[in-house]
C-alpha cells in the first residue's frame, strides 16, 4: 500500500521558549531538523564549517518567526565546539537541546584508507559527538536546566557495507 504525505501522523508539541543546537545544521537530515525544531517553536543555532550556508539557514529560521544564529564552526576542535555552547547562551540565554549530527562519509576502501582519512572519520564522527555531548551537558548542569541531548548516526552504524 502506497502512503501520500498525508497519512502521515507527525505529533503536535510545542518547543516555544527552547533554544537548541545543530551542527551540521546546514545541510542533508541537520538542515531538515533545524527548520522542524524552529517549525515548532525553538529558536535554533544552526553549526556548520561554512559561513555562507550558515547566515543562509540562519536567514530561513528567522522568516519562520524564530531567533536563529548561524556559527561557523570546526566541531573536530574541542575549544570551537566550547565557544559554540557559549556563544549561543550569550545569544540566546540558554542551551535546551542539541543535536550531535554533523558527520562525515569516507568512500574510500578500507584497505586503501590512510592514517589522516581515518583520523577525519574518528574525529567528526565520534569525538566531536562525544565533546558537543559534553559542552551541551556542563551547560545544562550549571543552569540547571533540564534538556535533550541527541545524537545522530548512519544508518552504517547498524550493518556493514562494502569496503
Amino acid at each position: 500500500m502506497e502512503h501520500k504525505i498525508e497519512d502521515i501522523r507527525v505529533p503536535d508539541f510545542n518547543l516555544a521558549g527552547k533554544v537548541a543546537v545543530v551542527t551540521g545544521g546546514t545541510k542533508g537530515l541537520g538542515y531538515g531538523m533545524a527548520l522542524t525544531l524552529a517549525h515548532y517553536g525553538a529558536d535554533v543555532v544552526v553549526a556548520s564549517r561554512t559561513k555562507a550556508d550558515c547566515v543562509r539557514v540562519e536567514r530561513e529560521i528567522k522568516s519562520l518567526g524564530r531567533r536563529g544564529l548561524g556559527i561557523p564552526t570546526d566541531i573536530n576542535k574541542i575549544e570551537r565546539i566550547d565557544a559554540l555552547v557559549a556563544k549561543t547562551v550569550e545569544s540566546l540565554g540558554r542551551l535546551d537541546i542539541m543535536v550531535c549530527n554533523a558527520g562525515v562519509g569516507n568512500t574510500v576502501d578500507a584497505v586503501d584508507m590512510t592514517e589522516a582519512q581515518w583520523d577525519e572519520v574518528v574525529d567528526t564522527d565520534l569525538k566531536s559527538v562525544f565533546f558537543s555531548a559534553r559542552a551541551a551537558a556542563r551547560e545544562m548542569i550549571r543552569a540547571k536546566t533540564p534538556g535533550k541531548i541527541i545524537a545522530i548516526a548512519s544508518a552504517a552504524a547498524f550493518s556493514g557495507a562494502r569496503g
